[in-house]
């Protein structure tokens, strides 16, 4: 079974938490302007201080040109944990399985794995929810696939991370023209570790925008992101599987006439997308 995460990659252009200090002196003249001017200043640079949702987006997911489901991921940094989290929900109709998977996974600021969770409902294989945690290059499981429950540790290659935090470690790489990142991920569908490479090819014109054509690898399949200069994916396609996903400017546009599970998704996000 393909998970479309791998094909869908939401790449971020994220700061670290950064301290600001303001030394503020005010005369009693003009008070209530420099006020007003201090407010403006601080209502401008708050975003910054409030880092919370990085980057989120709605996605079409195409087979052989045929509109087969949606997906949304958001990217979150906590500035008190100090740590990223990924979000996603995928969703597609029979025509594309009638596959219903979720993810949250979390990573601290050096993209050392902490936690995530992945659930996967079709009517082949029924339900599947892994529970993971991490601790010293190990991976701790709680999985139930296919009826069965299991509770395993494994070890992980020192290094490793999330593969669903791939796009945040190219951007701390750096991402230009012939730069070649491998790396080993993890697998949450599967918590198993994988070799993996992200080739940055060229650079391509997307009507006024430059866009990073960028060629991936990982478990042996092949799929290549157009990406544009602040790190948010346009489009992603896996020539051999015959699929597509284009960022749309909406849920709806990206749902079609898919059902969207607003429960669900606000169970998941927290609020909706």
């Amino acid at each position: 079974e393909y998970r479309f995460n791998y094909i869908i990659l939401l790449s971020l252009d994220f700061k670290p938490a950064q301290t600001y200090t303001f030394r503020v002196k005010l005369k009693q003249r003009s008070t209530m302007l420099k006020l007003l001017s201090l407010c403006l200043f601080i209502s401008m640079i708050s975003p910054q201080l409030k880092a919370d949702v990085l980057n989120e987006g709605w996605y079409k997911v195409m087979s052989a040109n045929v509109h087969i489901g949606f997906y949304v991921v958001r990217y979150e940094y906590d500035p008190k944990k100090r740590q990223f989290t990924s979000k996603s929900f995928l969703k597609t109709n029979p025509a594309g399985g009638d596959i219903t998977e979720s993810l949250v996974a979390v990573s601290d600021e050096g993209m050392k794995p902490v936690s995530y969770q992945y659930t996967s409902l079709n009517k082949k294989d029924g339900a599947t929810t892994i529970d993971a945690k991490f601790s010293n290059n190990k991976i701790s499981l709680v999985s139930s696939i296919k009826g069965v429950k299991k509770t395993e540790t494994r070890d992980i290659k020192k290094g490793s991370f999330l593969s669903a935090h791939l796009p945040l470690m190219l951007i701390k790489k750096g991402v230009e023209v012939g730069k070649n990142f491998g790396y080993t991920a993890i697998a949450e569908e599967e918590g198993k570790t994988h070799e993996g490479k992200s080739f940055i090819k060229e650079t391509k014109k997307l009507g006024t925008k430059d866009l990073y054509r960028i060629l991936n690898t990982f478990k042996g399949t092949k799929f290549v992101s157009l990406m544009d200069k602040n790190g948010q994916i346009i489009a992603t396609k896996a020539p051999l599987l015959g699929l597509t996903t284009n960022l749309e400017k909406d849920s709806k546009t990206a749902a079609g006439n898919i059902s969207i599970p607003k429960k669900s998704l606000k169970k998941i996000f927290g609020s909706l997308p």
